[in-house]
């Protein structure tokens, strides 16, 4: 449904269709584990300011409740889907997601600044090297290439 609805707004380059449908699910998918993510760091937050405690963004990415604890907060875009929910938590409290996040929390320790997806420059000067190459890379063309 999502799918159908961007194509409804937005026209793929002929000839390029299977590719521009590649880059809409890699963008897709990494937006919905992108909002997973943030559920659960904003079910962290919430919990605790139902608490009057305040919990800053950075706290909340290390701190791990309960399953009890994480279904007080419900996500808004969730809705009335209590299964959706449900499913969500069991993710976040199962030891497959307590060993990815120990991984990641490693990761992240190791590295010096921020972690980017297209290198170590922002994209705006990227686009501009493309455009100096007298080639102006399409949206699709250029989130296929840094992907």
């Amino acid at each position: 449904m999502v799918v159908a609805k961007f194509w409804k707004y937005f026209k793929r380059a002929e000839g390029k269709e299977n590719a521009c449908d590649d880059v809409l699910h890699q963008l897709a998918r990494k937006r919905v584990i992108g909002m997973h993510y943030e559920a659960r760091i904003q079910c962290v937050r919430d919990w605790h300011a139902d608490r009057f405690v305040h919990m800053s963004k950075e706290d909340a990415r290390d701190t791990l409740m309960q399953p009890w604890q994480y279904l007080q907060n419900p996500p808004q875009y969730v809705g009335n889907d209590d299964r959706c929910f449900r499913a969500m938590v069991m993710w976040w409290t199962c030891p497959q997601y307590l060993k990815k996040h120990e991984e990641g929390k490693a990761k992240r320790a190791e590295m010096r600044g921020g972690s980017h997806i297209q290198g170590s420059i922002p994209i705006s000067l990227h686009l501009q090297k493309e455009v100096s190459k007298l080639m102006v890379p399409s949206f699709f063309e250029f989130m296929l290439y840094i992907c």
